[in-house]
């Protein structure tokens, strides 16, 4: 999803689209990102094409299996069945953070937040619960996703908190 960016993103998924063979939706104003998810979510619905799970990833981030693991399609299909077997809602992919040799005070604020992210992980973990599913990855059941964007206030601020939350206020097992 295209949610209205102003830099060259329009351009390169046009390009994408074309040589890849990809859909991609092109937003004509910011939705924010919970926005831009319920758009593609609602179109795959109205097109009766909603898959039973959904990956949901920034633009900035990609996954990457480490050297000992299968293919990153055996990756996914081992963690769906993962999500099957104990009736998850929703999973955040594992983040390795990384710092370039020169970074920006931004890049290394965002740093933080990820390494601090993966603490928290940790500790919630023992508890069966997560801190946040956030956006740099996630695999969700996509009927659960839906309909909880469908109900809250979008919050460019706290949008993946607010998922995660509203997942566990419904008592859904991530």
């Amino acid at each position: 999803v295209n949610d209205a960016s102003t830099d060259n993103s329009k351009t390169i998924l046009e390009k994408w689209e074309q040589l890849e063979g990809i859909e991609v939706i092109h937003l004509l104003f910011n939705r924010r990102k919970e926005g831009a998810i319920l758009s593609a979510l609602e179109k795959l619905a109205r097109e009766n094409r909603l898959p039973e799970k959904v990956i949901v990833m920034d633009s900035d981030s990609y996954l990457v299996p480490s050297a000992e693991e299968n293919s990153l399609s055996d990756i996914i299909t081992y963690a769906m069945a993962y999500m099957d077997r104990h009736r998850f809602a929703g999973m955040a992919f594992r983040m390795d953070p990384l710092l370039q040799s020169k970074t920006t005070s931004l890049q290394r604020a965002q740093y933080a937040e990820y390494v601090s992210t993966r603490f928290w992980h940790h500790l919630t973990s023992k508890q069966g619960k997560l801190w946040v599913i956030n956006g740099p990855g996630g695999i969700f059941r996509s009927d659960v996703l839906l309909n909880i964007l469908r109900r809250i206030t979008y919050d460019f601020d706290t949008g993946d908190l607010l998922i995660t939350v509203n997942l566990m206020k419904e008592n859904y097992r991530i």
